[in-house]
């Protein structure tokens, strides 16, 4: 009797393993685009949260607390794309000021949702910088 595989059990077996590697590299590649976009939420609420925070520490007669619509481009540090921050501030009534800051990729080609935040500030409350 003869050892050994035969030629069919060979192949059987190579056309499992490549059917396997072939569902592990789609796995693989579909977490690396998950990474990715987790990337960039995570670049753009990094961004959001040192603009609010940057606004919050401002006296309220700064002129950067002025009602109005402002745009900027950014980067982090974590992400090599820039990011348009653009943010609107209202009087909300009874010395507050409603800050909403929203936060995209700027290339127009990467398709991603914007972050949106929206920060109250009052005086009133005694919230001071």
């Amino acid at each position: 009797m003869r050892r050994g595989f035969t030629f069919i059990e060979v192949l059987v077996s190579l056309a499992i393993v490549a059917f396997l590697s072939a569902g592990l590299a789609e796995m693989v590649i579909q977490a690396l685009a998950a990474k990715a976009r987790a990337d960039r939420v995570a670049a753009m609420t990094a961004l959001a949260v040192e603009k609010l925070e940057l606004l919050k520490t401002l006296p309220p007669d700064d002129d950067a607390l002025k009602e109005g619509r402002y745009e900027e481009t950014a980067r982090t540090g974590t992400s090599p794309l820039p990011y348009r921050l653009a943010w609107s501030i209202e009087d909300g009534g009874q010395g507050t000021l409603r800050i909403e800051i929203s936060v995209a990729p700027e290339p127009a080609g990467i398709r991603a949702k914007p972050v949106r935040a929206v920060l109250y500030l009052s005086g009133a409350l005694g919230f001071q910088p």
